[in-house]
């Protein structure tokens, strides 16, 4: 057994299981246990006497003065005693006056008591849990006529003297102090505009008052470089509900619900969300504090949610991503969005392929697709072209998509074959080219200029292939 309890343990809870009140055996002495109805019993706050987690009341209903002591007794499931100890002596004034006495929980352990035992391996399981565990638990306080040392066998726990009133309450204890988020679950997509959001309370004991408190924070990833980080910033705050939304507990978990309200700050269409829950008990004797969640509240796990959807490589239809496509006027094509009104897509070439500095902007779109504008910039044959997507830029622009690539197909001489010999000198030149294109260039040099950068035998811009080197060129071929 060891002398002294530990005093810091972490949240706990009991559900009252029953009540056994052994009664008073003999009327003249009384005993009432009175316990908190509170949603968390620990023994450090046992230990503090400006907590009365619970109390005995002891009256002396003799006409002359009393001197008793009590017993305590803490059993815990097969631990009987884990606690064990019995009262300095306490002195009751006779039925007229000063005839009763209410000893606090905090006075009933250690040095406060005449003496005071503990079970090791019931201790030794509170320090490696860090609170007391669950399981059940039965309290039985006697009362005793003033009690001579010979009395009292510590060893064996027990008192030789017959008890003069006895009572006993017994507890089943429950290790939580939990809130399940329920609604809207984890990661997933939702198309209310105003949602409701749903928890399971803990389901304390009958009568208990939680009060609760919901927080919503948008998650920018222009401003906060993770989800958790717009928990930091008021500005990212959509919605709080602030505390005063209180509901008594039955003893069962319950479904909390509390409506995101249609006169605050909209939800803007794509972006993510994080929410969270506080929860705090409120005890009216207790000038509408309490113990659990005080002074810091009950935090839930945190939860996200995308109001409609992000656009991702699953919603792009066109080009296919990472692609080489045939033409250098691309259709773009995606998944609508349901609370969209408009889309914005920005496109750059290899040079930025962050596209910090686009090549093209696209207007506000309308539509699920559109084709890359014949008067735009023109894209290149051969090159890579990157680009990202994002809705509703004319009111509230969501966040951007991820950036897509595709590569345009490039330009194959097709005819005359490399090195191949003519039997013209007007020959047919004919290309393999993307779609779309406006105008060619077609160049031709001699051994003087193999790279056909000056061009130095013709150079012609054409519209269309297969062309026939003309007969009235300034330089004919020779053969």
């Amino acid at each position: 057994m060891k002398d002294s309890f530990p005093t810091i343990f972490k949240k706990i809870r009991f559900l009252i299981f029953s009540f056994f009140f052994v009664g008073n055996l003999f009327s003249q002495i009384e005993l009432e246990i009175n316990l908190l109805n509170t949603a968390q019993y620990t023994l450090s706050n046992f230990n503090d006497p400006t907590i009365e987690q619970w109390t005995v009341l002891v009256s002396n209903n003799y006409p002359f003065t009393r001197k008793i002591n009590l017993e305590l007794v803490l059993n815990y499931n097969d631990i009987q005693p884990a606690i064990w100890g019995v009262t300095k002596t306490i002195e009751l004034g006779d039925v007229t006056a000063n005839n009763s006495k209410l000893l606090k929980n905090s006075e009933f352990l250690g040095s406060d008591m005449r003496n005071y035992e503990q079970d090791d391996d019931f201790v030794d399981l509170i320090e490696s849990l860090g609170y007391l565990p669950a399981g059940d638990f039965q309290l039985i306080i006697r009362a005793y006529f003033e009690l001579d040392d010979d009395q009292i066998d510590v060893s064996s726990y027990d008192i030789s003297a017959p008890p003069v009133a006895l009572q006993e309450i017994s507890l089943s204890n429950s290790v939580s102090s939990e809130i399940v988020l329920v609604e809207p679950s984890d990661n997933t997509n939702i198309s209310e505009i105003y949602p409701w959001f749903r928890w399971d309370s803990p389901g304390f004991a009958n009568g208990v008052n939680i009060d609760y408190h919901l927080k919503v924070y948008q998650y920018n990833p222009e401003i906060s470089s993770n989800p958790e980080d717009a928990l930091s910033n008021d500005n990212q705050l959509f919605f709080d509900s602030n505390w005063d939304n209180i509901f008594t507990e039955n003893g069962s978990p319950q479904l909390i619900s509390i409506q995101y309200p249609s006169d605050d700050r909209e939800l803007a269409c794509g972006y993510q969300y994080i929410w969270k829950v506080e929860a705090r008990e409120i005890i009216e004797s207790m000038n509408n504090q309490g113990v659990w969640g005080w002074p810091e509240p009950i935090v839930s796990p945190i939860y996200s949610f995308t109001f409609g959807s992000d656009i991702t490589s699953d919603n792009i239809s066109l080009p296919s991503i990472g692609s080489e496509i045939a033409t250098v006027r691309p259709t773009f094509s995606y998944d609508g969005i349901f609370c969209a009104e408009s889309y914005e897509i920005w496109l750059s070439n290899s040079e930025d392929a962050d596209i910090e500095n686009p090549i093209w902007k696209s207007e506000s779109i309308q539509s699920t697709n559109i084709q890359y504008p014949s008067d735009a910039i023109g894209l290149v044959p051969g090159q890579t072209y990157y680009w990202k997507i994002r809705i509703n830029p004319d009111s509230e622009p969501g966040p951007w998509s991820e950036i897509f690539s595709f590569t345009i197909s490039n330009i194959e001489l097709s005819e005359p074959i490399n090195s191949e010999y003519l039997n013209s000198v007007n020959p047919i030149f004919n290309i393999n080219a993307p779609l779309d294109i406006a105008s060619f260039q077609i160049r031709i040099s001699d051994f003087n200029d193999p790279d056909v950068a000056e061009s130095n035998i013709f150079s012609e811009d054409i519209m269309t292939f297969p062309y026939t080197y003309p007969s009235d060129a300034s330089i004919a071929l020779a053969p």
